[in-house]
């Protein structure tokens, strides 16, 4: 079983086709029928069809490795965080979050965090790089007022020992029907807490 994520950058949605035995029954790999569901709706195609660069991904492990990730945590009450740089896709984001011990997802980028949000549907995102960028700070902020609680407070930052994450948190009516956003961001010094602090007080 393949899977296929065309590539259209982070913030682009992805296209994912599903093979049933490609080659296994004396068919060419390459010639078999795929039922691709993409954005426009289902598709018909053979792998030679796809358009590359594409990402084709053996279902089959994928379930297996998601059964094993529930397997080793469950009872433990401990959750996991996966990092979205591993597959760069809102499908596996929906994905990965439907596991009964996955409690958010981790991104790289502020482009990652938000298609997570925007395309995932992501409500409890890391983004575990620093941000020093003014443009970058704002995207972030946006993403909080848009997201967060009607009420929420989007002017509090606080860094958490050891870790220095500053958390924010801003009000809009665009995500009534999931629960408010929580963004937590890596820091490396307070200053750039602050500035997170400030631009989120403005808002």
């Amino acid at each position: 079983t393949t899977t296929s994520n065309s590539s259209r950058g982070s913030r682009g949605g992805s296209a994912m086709a599903h093979a049933g035995g490609g080659g296994r029954g004396g068919s060419s790999p390459r010639d078999a029928r795929h039922a691709t569901h993409g954005l426009d709706g289902p598709l018909d195609l053979a792998l030679r069809d796809l358009e590359t660069p594409a990402l084709v991904v053996d279902l089959d492990a994928v379930e297996n490795n998601e059964a094993r990730l529930v397997e080793l945590l469950k009872d433990t009450g401990v959750t996991a965080r996966p990092h979205v740089k591993s597959h760069k896709s809102s499908y596996f984001g929906r994905r990965q979050l439907k596991s009964p011990v996955v409690r958010g997802l981790s991104c790289a980028t502020v482009d990652e965090v938000e298609a997570m949000v925007r395309d995932a549907d992501a409500r409890d995102v890391l983004l575990t790089n620093e941000v020093v960028t003014n443009d970058k700070l704002s995207r972030l902020v946006d993403l909080c007022v848009e997201f967060g609680p009607q009420d929420g407070d989007c002017s509090r930052a606080h860094a958490k020992p050891g870790g220095k994450t500053a958390q924010r948190r801003g009000g809009s009516a665009a995500a009534t029907a999931l629960p408010p956003l929580r963004l937590m961001v890596c820091v490396d010094d307070a200053e750039v807490a602050s500035e997170l602090g400030a631009l989120a007080s403005e808002r």
